[in-house]
């Protein structure tokens, strides 16, 4: 069996930014956990239950993402790039819709889920209003995730490494780093601040999604 060339090198290019991103954006994350633990072990607890919690609220989230990539993309890939526009359209919005309902149910639950752990009643205040914070972005989240999968689904993968790691690095981080150590703002109010960030990423990605240059055929890019 030989393999074309000019597929390897296809591969190559398209491949590439998403390890660079992956790279990039566990550092990011661990640069950013530093910044949290400048305020103390008490806040290392509370973000490590709240980062917990959180991955099981947003297994939804994670399952979207790979709708997204699996049905737009095979879509894209029989070149029905109008439907796959609009099942896009419609699944982002289902994400959307049900990420909101599960904000509020975690926003509802935030002062049971801590007395799960067996963790100082400071830290459990913390947790709490972590949790608050993370229910209340939960739905930007999901818009960010959504239109991370939707550019990717089309083969924009320097444009998604862009919008992932590298506004991470760029962005998140640089603000964590300023609230955590210049500014004497609550812990969750920090939390909300740097989770809340992404709503710049999801503006940034809006006119892309809007204007359909994401939707190619990765096969046959002239299509």
């Amino acid at each position: 069996m030989k393999i074309p060339k000019e597929l390897v090198k296809k591969i190559a290019v398209t491949g590439a930014p998403l390890l660079a991103n992956e790279f990039l954006w566990s550092t990011a994350m661990a640069v950013k956990n530093q910044c949290f633990s400048y305020r103390g072990l008490d806040v290392v607890a509370a973000t490590n239950i709240t980062s917990t919690v959180w991955q099981v609220f947003a297994i939804i989230m994670f399952a979207m993402g790979s709708a997204i990539a699996i049905m737009v993309g095979q879509q894209l890939g029989t070149g029905d790039i109008e439907e796959a526009r609009r099942t896009d359209a419609r699944l982002i919005f289902v994400s959307f819709v049900v990420h909101v309902l599960i904000g509020v149910l975690v926003v509802a639950l935030s002062d049971v889920i801590p007395l799960i752990y067996n963790v100082e009643q400071n830290v459990r205040e913390m947790t709490g209003g972590m949790l608050v914070a993370a229910g209340c972005t939960l739905w930007i989240h999901a818009l960010a995730h959504s239109s991370y999968f939707t550019i990717r689904s089309g083969g924009r993968t320097f444009i998604t490494l862009l919008l992932d790691s590298v506004f991470t690095l760029a962005v998140v981080v640089p603000i964590a780093y300023v609230l955590c150590y210049w500014t004497d703002m609550d812990v969750s109010w920090v939390y909300a601040c740097v989770e809340a960030a992404d709503i710049i990423k999801f503006l940034i990605a809006l006119p892309i999604l809007i204007s359909g240059s994401w939707a190619r055929n990765v096969i046959n890019t002239g299509k």
